[in-house]
This record gives C-alpha cells, structure tokens and sequence, in this order.
C-alpha cells in the first residue's frame, strides 16, 4: 500500500520487516519468504539504485536463490554502505553490517559498524547504537582482541538499560564461550534459552554452547548444539557462523 505514495519509504518499511521476520524467527508463518518476494518485484529506482536497493536486493537473493546468487550482490551493497548520509544512518543503518556478516567478510563488518556508531554518537542518537555495537564486537571478539569486545560488550549493556531497550548478550556469549568460561558461560547460554527473546539470540546461544564445548573437548555435546544453531536458518549470521563448529565436532566423533 505504502509503494504508491513513497517507494522510498516502503523500501525502509521492507528492510524493518526483513530484521523483524530474522528476529522472530518462526518458520511456519511464512513471513520471510513472502517479505522477500515483495522486495524482488518492486519497481527499479528512477535514477538507478542507492545503497538501501542494493542490500535489499542482496538480502531478498540470500533467502531466495542462496548464497551463491547473493554474495556478489551483497558485496557490492558492502562497498555502497561505508559512509551512510546522517539520514540514511538513523533510518535503517543499524541493519547494514547483514551484508557483510552473511559474507564472512570481517573487515566490512568492523568498517560498517565503526561508520554507523560514529554517526550515531555524534548526534546522541542512543536508539540506533546496539545494533551496530553488537556488530563491531562480535568481530573484535573474532580478532582475537577480548579485552576491546569486552568493552565494547559493557557500552552495549550500558546503553541498553539507559534506553529500557534490553538487547540479547550476543558479545558476552561470544566472548564466555571463546575464553573457555565454563560456569559463567553455561548459565548464560541458560537463560539466554529459556527467556522468551529473539529467536537470532536462541541461535547465538546455541552457536557458543558449540564453541565452548569444542573448546573443552565435549564434541557430542559439541555437534548437538551446533547441529541446533545451523539449523536456524531464519536467522542467517548466526547459522552460517556455526557451520565451522559443526565440522569442527563432526570430525572428532566419527
């Protein structure tokens, strides 16, 4: 309905219920499918596209056709979506590290999100910040930098609760998982499973129980829950991420 008056706007409406559907995560209702469908048939731009049409297209072509149908589109969105107008940024710019993310392209990631915050921060703009801080420290915790991903991790949980806007532990499940934390990072996989959150969160959870029990040499354990995170495929980072722990368990018990 919104396309007739603003093509512009409904392109921003699609992407918001792209990260909805992701988030939610319930398979049977159909929801991502039919909201990339939509994306598809939508008219090209008058003047060719932006870095908004590039990335929609990318995510609708992700879950369509597959990765190898989308990953040229979506680097091509990466390379649009380093230096966002304020406006753009605020809009719909927290979503933009998807690209990168679903395309193991790391240094994308940490250029999008690192463009995003500073834009946020230099108007006060504290709404936009969480997602692009999770973002930036889930690859900083990849880099080998825990101390920085910790940090990263404490602003994140700071401005969450400054906002009353609770976000899931992504960092610090990354972060217990990967130093090992057995206790600490059990509990919270725990909670993270039995709260009633986004479903992205349940597969992020699942995707640390599979690092933290290679790392400690419980590869049934291992493969159960990576074979849950993989699984997930509504929530397309999360179960790419998994796969390596999965073989990882796989080839240790035969």
């Amino acid at each position: 309905r919104m396309e007739a008056f603003d093509a512009g706007l409904a392109r921003r409406t699609y992407l918001n219920a792209w990260v909805a559907a992701v988030f939610a995560g319930h398979p049977a209702n159909g929801d991502l499918p039919r909201i990339c469908e939509t994306i598809r048939d939508l008219p090209p731009r008058p003047g060719g596209p932006v870095a908004l049409d590039i990335m929609l297209e990318g995510l609708a072509a992700l879950e369509i056709d597959g990765h190898a149908v989308a990953a040229p589109i979506l680097q091509r969105a990466a390379k649009a979506l380093t230096d966002l107008p304020i406006e753009d940024a605020l809009a719909w710019g927290g979503w933009a590290t998807a690209v990168t993310d679903a395309t193991w392209d790391p240094e994308g990631t940490r250029a999008i999100a690192e463009g995003q915050i500073r834009r946020v921060r230099e108007v006060g703009a504290l709404a936009q910040l969480t997602m692009s801080l999770a973002a930036l420290g889930h690859v900083t915790a990849w880099s080998g930098d825990l101390a920085g991903a910790a940090s990263i991790a404490a602003e994140s949980t700071s401005v969450a609760t400054s906002i009353g806007s609770p976000f899931p532990p992504t960092i610090t499940l990354r972060l217990l998982a990967l130093k090992g934390s057995e206790r600490e990072a059990a509990a919270l996989i725990a909670r993270t499973l039995a709260d009633s959150g986004p479903a992205v969160a349940a597969s992020t959870a699942y995707w640390a129980a599979a690092v933290l029990n290679n790392g400690l040499a419980r590869y049934e354990q291992a493969m159960s829950a990576a074979e849950r995170a993989t699984a997930a495929t509504l929530a397309p980072c999360p179960s790419i991420w998994a796969l390596p722990e999965l073989v990882e368990a796989a080839s240790r018990v035969g």
